[in-house]
Formats: C-alpha cells, structure tokens, sequence
C-alpha cells in the first residue's frame, strides 16, 4: 500500500511566503510525495517535500546557453527533430552530468530524452518495456505491443533507435510522466538532477 503524505496548511502557506517564490510560479505534484514549484524555464527549482516538510532549492535555473553546452556528450548523439511543424519549446536537463536540450514538439522530446538515458544506462529501454499504462506502453520491441488498438500502430508509432519503437501521440502531462518513469528506471535522480521544461 502507498505511503500518504501530508502536511498542515499552515505549515504550506508559510513554506509558500518564501521569498524565492514568485506567484506566477507553477506548481505540480511529484508522484505524490513533493511538489515542484518554479518558473515555466525551471519548473522543479523549488521542491516542497511532503516527508520532511521542507522546502528544497533543487535545480538552478539554467543558463540560457546550457541547452547548446554538454560535457562529454554531444546533441548530435540524439536523433534530430522529426516534427512537421513547431508545437512548442520543450526541454530536458540533466545537471549531474551537465547535459541539456530542446526540441520543438513533445514526440521529438521523448524520443531525445529515451535514447539519451539508454546511452547513459544501456537496459533503460528493456525496462521500460515491461510498463504498461491503461492501453498503452512507453517502449516496445514490436510496434504492435504499443497499443491496445491496432488503428493506433498505424498513425502513432515511432521507430528510434535500437530498433525500440515509441508512441507520438502523448499529452504533455503524460509525457512528463513518462520522462519521469524513464529517469527513474536509468538511475537518473529526477527530483534533485532534472529539469523537465514542458
């Protein structure tokens, strides 16, 4: 059974009067355990964890050129945008190992950030593989593992490397989800070293 989290509103409302926090800040929950809290470019900068009833600074916000700028990992490792048309601006940091990019829609997106972590932790993929959420799944060998509905296969599956195939059609909320999901099967700390800018 899960562990449920709380804390007092007091207790939030004063977390909330930091300085730091702005009120155009977001806020979203993290796998129901802490809340993110900062601005579009650096959304999880401030982290409210639930257990310990504090607030952490847990991502700088990044400089503007880190998404040009890696260490010991080039972008063009990564597949290049397939996308037709430009739906957004979207981004993914990893500090530890200070590697940043961006793609303009939220399949190019997912497909950069999968390939990405099976370099960094070969077997990422196979994991995810084994995942499945309602009627779909993040990963498959075979395109038609990805949906419960063939029609689906056809208009949404995408092929990426290492012969894994991927679904396009994921909202941005389920996209975080899954880049999440990914993180967390690499190894990769996605509270305290990522930055997921959708």
């Amino acid at each position: 059974m899960a562990r449920e989290y709380y804390t007092t509103v007091d207790k939030l409302l004063s977390i909330l009067r930091n300085k730091d926090l702005k009120s155009d800040f977001r806020v979203s929950i993290i796998d129901g355990q802490a809340l993110s809290i900062g601005p579009a470019s650096s959304p999880q900068a401030h982290v409210f964890d639930f257990e310990s009833e504090a607030l952490k600074t847990s991502v700088e916000t990044p400089p503007k050129n880190l998404v040009e700028r890696v260490s010991e990992f080039d972008d063009r490792d990564l597949p290049a945008a397939r996308a037709q048309r430009t739906t957004g601006h979207y981004t993914f940091t990893h500090k530890e190992k200070d590697v940043a990019f961006a793609r303009n829609s939220l399949a190019d997106l997912l497909e950069a950030v999968l390939v990405y972590l099976e370099l960094l932790a070969p077997g990422t993929l196979e994991k995810l593989s084994a995942t499945k959420k309602r009627t779909r799944r993040i990963v498959a060998r075979d395109k038609r593992s990805l949906y419960d509905k063939s029609h689906l296969t056809v208009n949404f599956a995408r092929e990426i490397s290492g012969g894994w195939w991927m679904g396009t059609n994921n909202s941005g909320s389920t996209t975080k989800t899954w880049i999440r999901q990914a993180c967390d099967a690499a190894g990769v700390d996605v509270v305290s070293d990522v930055v997921i800018g959708i």
